[in-house]
C-alpha cells in the first residue's frame, strides 16, 4: 500500500478500562511507525455485532481513501471463524468474518475478499483470546507498510451476511421496530431509517428504508413513539426542543430515529438496552 502517511482506524468493544488497545497500537507502532492511528470508538457494547456493523457503515465515509479498518467486535475469537480483509476501490476492512462488515456499500468496483492465512504476517504465538494484537494489528501494520493484498491469504469470494432487524408494518398501520444499541450518551438508536417515515435527514442511512411504501405520511407532531409503557409525542429537531429530562425521538446524525433524554440517558431512564421494543403510531390513525 503506497500512501505517504498510511491510516489505521480502529473500532473494537475493549473499552479504554484495559490495555488492549494499548497493546494493538504498541503492536502497529512497532511494526509501521509512520502509521498513524485513529480511534473511531473503542466502546461498542461488548460483542454487539449490528452495532459495530452500523457505526462502520455511518462513519467510513468520513476518512480519507486507503484508510485501513481494524473492526474487533468478536464474539467468535479463538474459534473456527475466518478474519476478513475487504478491499474496495477506496478503503480495506478487517474484520472477523462474522457479519460485520455486511452493510459496506460497495461502488462501482466490486470488492475483493482475503482469508487472513499468511501466518509470516501475524505475531506468534497467537493468544486464542486476542486476535485484535496478534492478527489484526500486525496485519493492518504490514498493509500500511506496502504489503500486498494478495499476500494476505487465499481469496474468498463471498463473507459471511449479518441479519439485522428490521421494522415492520403491521396489519393496524403502526410499526414495530426496537432499539439496536444505546449511543455513549445513553441515546436509544433504533432500526428506523427516518427517511422511511418521510423525515429529513442529513446523511443516507446505511440501513435501506424497510418500511413498506404504503405507509401513509404524516407530519413530525402527528407520529407517536412507544418505548417501556411511555409515549413520545412528535418527533422534534433537536434535544433542547424539550424540557430537560424529558423523553424525546429524534433523527440521529446516522439517519435512523433515536429516542434520547435532554440532558440525561434515555437507557438508563428507560432500563432499554439492545432489542427493547419499539412502536410507532400515527395520531389520528384507528390501531
Amino acid at each position: 500500500m503506497q500512501n505517504e502517511t498510511p491510516l489505521i482506524v480502529l473500532m473494537t468493544d475493549l473499552g479504554d478500562a484495559s490495555g488492549y488497545v494499548g497493546m494493538m497500537k504498541g503492536v502497529i507502532a512497532s511494526i509501521c511507525p509512520a502509521a498513524r492511528v485513529i480511534d473511531l470508538t473503542h466502546a461498542v457494547f461488548p460483542q454487539n455485532v449490528v452495532e459495530a456493523s452500523v457505526v462502520l457503515a455511518t462513519a467510513q465515509r468520513y476518512f480519507p481513501d486507503r484508510a485501513i479498518f481494524i473492526s474487533v467486535v468478536d464474539p467468535g475469537v479463538g474459534s473456527a471463524r475466518k478474519i476478513v480483509c475487504m478491499r474496495t476501490a477506496e478503503r480495506y476492512y478487517l474484520a472477523p468474518d462474522n457479519g460485520l462488515l455486511s452493510l459496506l456499500r460497495a461502488g462501482k468496483v466490486k470488492p475483493d475478499f482475503r482469508e487472513i492465512g499468511n501466518e509470516s504476517l501475524i505475531l506468534s504465538p497467537v493468544s486464542r483470546t486476542f486476535h485484535g494484537r496478534d492478527i489484526f494489528a500486525p496485519v493492518a501494520a504490514r498493509l500500511a507498510c506496502g504489503e500486498p493484498f494478495e499476500n494476505l491469504g487465499p481469496e474468498m469470494t463471498a463473507i459471511s451476511s449479518l441479519k439485522i432487524p428490521t421494522a415492520r408494518l403491521l396489519d393496524n398501520g403502526a410499526i414495530a421496530a426496537e432499539v439496536l444499541y444505546a449511543d455513549s450518551f445513553g441515546n436509544l438508536v433504533t432500526n428506523v431509517p427516518a427517511r422511511s417515515l418521510g423525515l429529513e435527514s442529513a446523511v443516507e442511512c446505511v440501513l435501506s428504508a424497510q418500511i413498506s411504501k404504503d405507509l401513509k405520511i404524516c407530519p413530525p407532531q402527528d407520529i407517536i413513539v412507544g418505548i417501556c409503557g411511555r409515549k413520545i409525542r412528535g418527533v422534534s429537531e433537536c434535544y433542547a426542543q424539550v424540557n430537560r429530562r424529558e423523553l424525546v425521538a429524534l433523527v440521529g446524525s446516522g439517519g435512523l430515529l433515536e429516542i434520547a433524554v435532554n440532558g440525561g440517558s434515555a437507557a438508563k431512564t428507560l432500563d432499554a438496552d439492545p432489542g427493547t421494543a419499539v412502536s410507532i403510531t400515527f395520531a389520528g390513525a384507528q390501531q
